[in-house]
C-alpha cells in the first residue's frame, strides 16, 4: 500500500489481518499523528521509504503517536524517520541504510525511542531533548549517534563499530546526559580501518553510564571529554 500527504490519522490491523508493505514515497511524506500503529494482527507489518533520483520517502510521528509492536520499519535504501511531541517507536524495529543515500531517525521534544531496536549503517541516530528509554540501538558501516540540547540516555545499550569509514562515533553536546546507558565501542577489525569513540561536548555529562571496549587495533577507540 502506498500512502502520501495523510495527517491526524493512525492505522489498526486488527486480529488475523495480513501482513501488509505501507510505503511513503520520495515528496509525499505519511505523518502519524493520531494513534500511530496498533498491530493486533499478531503479523509482521512493514514501513518502507522508497528511494528515487537521490530523494527518499519520510514518515513522521506526532503528538502520542507510536510505531507500535511487531514491525519492521526501514528502506533498502535511505530511510527518513522523525518522532516529535511524545510520540514512541514503541518496540519496532528499525533498519536504516545500506544505500548511497544517507538514513536518518530522529526524536525531538518529548518522543521517546521506547523499547525499539535501531540499526543504521548509513546515516544517523539524533536525540535532542528527548530520550533512549530502553532501546536497543546499533551503528555501524557509516553512521553516528547524537544526544543533543537536553537528551537523556535513559537504560538504552548502545554498539558502535569501527570499521572502513572515519567517524563511526557517539557524541553527547549541549547538556545531554549518558545517564543509565550501556555504550560500547569496537575497534576496526583489520589493520588500515578506523576506529570509534565516545565523546562529550559542551555542558554533556556522563552521568552513571557502563562503558565496554573492543580493541582489535591501538587506537581503535577512545573516550573524549
Amino acid at each position: 500500500m502506498v500512502f502520501g500527504n495523510h495527517r491526524d490519522w493512525g492505522i489498526t490491523f486488527n486480529p488475523g489481518a495480513d501482513a501488509f508493505t505501507i510505503i511513503s514515497q520520495p515528496g509525499d511524506p505519511v505523518t502519524l499523528s493520531g494513534s500511530g500503529i496498533i498491530n493486533n494482527s499478531g503479523r509482521l507489518q512493514t514501513l518502507l521509504c522508497e528511494i528515487d533520483d537521490g530523494f527518499n520517502g519520510v514518515f513522521f510521528f506526532r503528538n502520542s503517536a507510536t510505531a507500535g509492536s511487531l514491525t519492521s520499519l526501514g528502506g533498502s535504501g535511505a530511510s527518513t524517520f522523525a518522532f516529535y511531541d511524545t510520540s514512541s517507536a514503541g518496540s519496532a524495529a528499525f533498519d536504516l541504510g545500506g544505500g548511497s543515500v544517507q538514513s536518518e531517525i530522529t526524536f525531538w521534544d518529548s518522543a521517546t525511542a521506547a523499547d525499539a531496536t535501531i540499526n543504521v549503517t548509513q546515516g544517523a541516530i539524533n536525540f535532542g531533548a528527548s530520550t533512549a528509554a530502553n532501546a536497543r540501538v546499533t551503528v555501524s558501516g557509516y553512521a553516528i549517534l547524537y544526544f543533543l540540547e537536553n537528551a537523556k540516555g535513559g537504560n538504552a545499550m548502545a554498539t558502535c563499530f569501527g570499521g572502513m569509514y572515519d567517524g563511526n562515533n557517539t557524541s553527547f553536546a549541549d547538556n545531554a546526559t549518558a545517564e543509565e546507558d550501556t555504550y560500547t565501542v569496537v575497534g576496526a577489525s583489520a589493520a588500515g580501518e578506523f576506529g570509534s569513540f565516545i565523546e562529550f561536548l559542551g555542558d554533556a555529562t556522563a552521568d552513571l553510564p557502563l562503558w565496554s571496549s573492543t580493541v582489535a587495533w591501538a587506537q581503535a577507540w577512545r573516550v573524549r571529554v
